[in-house]
């Protein structure tokens, strides 16, 4: 759609796309009946491979698609498998409104990830399978929708993930072998309960009947980004952007592997050369493009808030009032409440009365969240720094070991660092620093967002500057 209306010839379009070989046509649909012309067209050329015009009932539009897609097969010279042929050849329904709330869904699942837009895509596939109990693409999707909901900790109840089991099930009886309903099974086994092989052996199946689907790509690239196989996943990122390049979820992760998006972009500056100076001017510039930044709050890994790493407090305090959330929220790797923040600033201040009421304050915060969500590890690693902090040394300890237990680096590369980090800063804060220095070595020597221009900066770890390990490992990992 981007071309219509161009002045661009067609060997321009097909350099831009990177094709040989483009698909052109249009559609005219009035009453119940369709006209459709489709041609096939060698770019490098501008000569026609094939074209043909089709006028019929709107109810033949599966047909139709069929038809063309297997002449621009054949026109490309492609010899199509059995599994591709008999995929081509299947129509999903017979019901063209069920198709309509279908087709929404998968747009609204794929361009944000916003709860709003994903509870009304899981509606239309309710709708779609109202219409058509037999629509078995609809029960997959709405399958991935359930299982969905439930990681973003929109509904972490069992009642969500065994429908999201039994939708997926319905799939398969509805169309043994279908690609989507592997992918449907595989992202329940992947985000419903971090199991990573049978996840990829669903994955595995679902691309052998639907080869390039770049949603099979994008979970499969999740997958190895959970374990650490940070090359594999960037590539199978690339390749889900290159079968779709609308899907936003697809592209904002490849970003996140090249930790080139926005607000990360501002960080690596501190990550990489310990510059406030550069990542105040990036944020500046981000302002400028896509307004405030206060309510984009980053990790607190890194601190929301440049002023700290400069020792301006008042100016972190300042800063850190402007922002308008309670608690600083990832659903993989982070909860911390406002609350925490203020207390180390306060902290650093010197104001002990100040910090341990904004402990307490957090305290009570994370503990209430607990009460629902007791296997949350982002809660409890908040809880032991806040614990930390009112000098309740063995419970800081105990919770900060416990979130480790529950998202350790073995299992999630990424997200299990964010726990070990908590744990050295407990031990820091309650004064066993060699414990504490053990774990950054060993968040050192792995892949993660800590580095050693970003210690020598960051005041949480002021009190090792003088310990001669400290100075040793900075020294080792420089």
């Amino acid at each position: 759609m981007q071309y219509k209306g161009t002045t661009k010839n067609i060997r321009e379009i097909g350099e831009e796309l990177g094709v040989a070989t483009l698909v052109e046509g249009e559609v005219q649909r009035v009453g119940d009946r369709v006209r459709i012309r489709a041609q096939l067209i060698d770019a490098r050329a501008d000569e026609h491979v094939w074209s043909e015009q089709y006028e019929r009932q709107l109810t033949d539009v599966f047909a139709i698609q069929s038809d063309i897609a297997q002449r621009v097969a054949a026109g490309l010279r492609a010899t199509l498998t059995d599994a591709e042929r008999e995929a081509i050849q299947q129509k999903p329904t017979d019901n063209l409104e069920a198709h309509e709330y279908y087709v929404s869904a998968i747009e609204l699942s794929e361009r944000s990830e916003l709860e709003e837009d994903w509870r009304l895509a899981l509606r239309l596939t309710e709708k779609a399978v109202e219409l058509d109990p037999r629509f078995a693409q609809a029960w997959a999707l709405q399958s991935e929708l359930h299982t969905l909901l439930y990681v973003f900790r929109w509904d972490r109840s069992e009642e969500r993930l065994a429908k999201a089991k039994s939708a997926a099930f319905e799939a398969f009886e509805l169309r043994a072998g279908l690609g989507e309903a592997h992918r449907a099974l595989g992202v329940y086994y992947f985000l419903g309960f971090w199991d990573y092989e049978p996840a990829l052996d669903q994955f595995s199946l679902a691309l052998k009947r639907t080869p390039n689907d770049a949603r099979t790509w994008y979970f499969i690239a999740r997958v190895q980004e959970r374990q650490g196989r940070w090359q594999e996943s960037v590539d199978s990122y690339t390749k889900a952007v290159e079968l779709n390049p609308r899907a936003a979820a697809p592209v904002a992760s490849l970003a996140d592997s090249y930790a080139l998006h926005f607000e990360e972009k501002a960080w690596l500056y501190l990550e990489w050369q310990g510059s406030t100076e550069k990542a105040r001017a990036e944020l500046e510039e981000q302002s400028l493009v896509v307004g405030s930044v206060e309510d984009r709050p980053i990790g607190y890994r890194w601190q929301p808030f440049i002023e700290l790493f400069e020792r301006d407090y008042s100016a972190a305090l300042e800063r850190l009032s402007l922002a308008s959330l309670d608690n600083f929220e990832s659903w993989a790797f982070y909860f911390v409440p406002k609350a925490l923040l203020y207390a180390q600033v306060y902290g650093l201040m010197g104001q002990s009365e100040r910090e341990l009421a904004y402990y307490d304050s957090a305290r009570a915060i994370l503990e209430t969240e607990l009460e629902e969500n007791t296997e949350d590890h982002r809660l409890h690693g908040s809880l032991g720094i806040a614990y930390a902090g009112l000098g309740r040394r063995d419970d800081a300890i105990r919770e900060a070991k416990l979130g480790v237990e529950l998202m350790p680096v073995e299992r999630r590369a990424w997200e299990g660092t964010y726990r070990v980090e908590d744990l050295a800063r407990v031990y820091v804060m309650v004064g066993e620093y060699d414990a504490g220095i053990d774990q950054l070595d060993y968040l050192l020597s792995i892949p993660g967002e800590i580095s050693v221009p970003l210690l020598r900066i960051d005041p949480t770890w002021d009190s090792l500057r003088g310990h001669p390990r400290f100075q040793a490992m900075l020294a080792k990992y420089e």
